[in-house]
């Protein structure tokens, strides 16, 4: 890939692979049929060629989203013999001879966008948006971008509500982006050593916090704060006020 794609700018590489009409998430009721038993995951990672780094369950419970280093493919466990979407890794894709590999995935809380991590270790990190297909549509890539340089990372985490990315990166950083358009939020130096995993805990506001562990025997937790949305928050509150003074004043002036 281009230096412009290093420094963050977006592209869209090959669609990958798919089944024509597979992999759509089950109607509204159907999760409870369509949940996944252990030897459905295990068959679809096993039908991989190199070992799974990752794997997701879409939170309808019918597909399974599952990660190596260099493919990316989403899995019907009620069907799982071969993938209903699948993506390789540009071999060509390297940055000073190192190549790119994929590392990590989620899926949204609703599962309409699957999120995939990629990486150049010591030089680069991705990330990937990929929409689930709809009613008419097949699966598609939304966006790639470079969202940090000179680190990569090891782990990565969506928040409950779908709004935070989290990267655990191996200089011993974290970082937290907002889903929507992957911008910052928090980088922070969190750990004398690679991070291994991060994990967001529960917050049903701007204000949130990222649980991180490491390879130096550490455990972490980093509180953050969404500038950009308490900000929204806090116009909409004056806002408010603001037109209930108004109105009293309407009321007092009769």
């Amino acid at each position: 890939d281009s230096d412009a794609d290093v420094a963050g700018q977006q592209q869209q590489p090959p669609q990958g692979k798919q089944q024509k009409g597979a992999g759509k998430p089950p109607p509204a009721g159907a999760a409870k049929d369509a949940a996944p038993s252990a030897g459905a995951a295990a068959t679809a990672a096993a039908a991989t060629a190199e070992p799974v780094d990752d794997i997701d369950v879409h939170p309808a419970g019918n597909l399974v989203a599952a990660v190596t280093r260099s493919n990316v493919s989403v899995w019907d466990v009620t069907q799982p013999t071969q993938p209903v979407f699948e993506l390789a890794i540009d071999p060509g894709q390297k940055v000073n001879n190192r190549p790119a590999m994929f590392k990590g995935c989620r899926f949204s809380p609703a599962g309409d966008v699957l999120f995939v991590g990629k990486i150049v270790p010591g030089h680069v990190s991705w990330l990937l948006k990929f929409a689930a297909p709809g009613a008419d549509g097949p699966w598609k890539q939304l966006r790639s971008t470079a969202v940090q340089k000179s680190v990569h990372h090891n782990a990565l985490d969506l928040s409950a509500n779908g709004e935070h990315v989290a990267l655990g990166n191996a200089d011993g950083t974290v970082v937290v982006l907002r889903a929507k358009d992957l911008s910052r939020v928090l980088h922070e130096k969190a750990h004398g050593f690679f991070v291994t995993d991060v994990s967001f805990a529960p917050s049903p506001n701007a204000t949130g916090a990222l649980v991180s562990v490491s390879a130096d025997y550490t455990v972490k937790v980093t509180p953050f704060v969404d500038k950009g949305k308490s900000m929204l928050s806090t116009i909409i509150v004056v806002l408010l006020i603001l037109l209930a003074a108004i109105l009293l004043m309407q009321v007092g002036a009769r």
